[in-house]
């Protein structure tokens, strides 16, 4: 996988780079409910480290926990609405 790209396609939808860490690259599929398919997470070199729920329990703890290197805009946004629901 080319982690440099902003977005690939699969069969369930369209998956963009929504976050990165030192280590990862997250992509997310934001019509994607099921939390078992809505995240990919890839390694630097662009290998799938996972594509589950481990992904995106993963995913989640990074943005509750601000540690990520960069996030967009657009999933900044969401997750701002959700910390301050809670």
């Amino acid at each position: 996988m080319q982690v440099s790209k902003k977005q690939f396609k699969t069969t369930t939808g369209v998956f963009y780079k929504v976050l990165e860490t030192k280590e990862h690259i997250f992509f997310c599929n934001y019509r994607e409910s099921d939390e078992n398919a809505a995240v990919k997470m890839f390694d630097r070199e662009g290998k799938i480290v996972s594509d589950n729920y481990h992904a995106y329990s993963h995913f989640i703890e990074l943005i509750e926990g601000k540690n990520y290197t960069k996030i967009t805009p657009r999933l900044k946004k969401i997750a701002n609405i959700h910390l301050n629901t809670f």
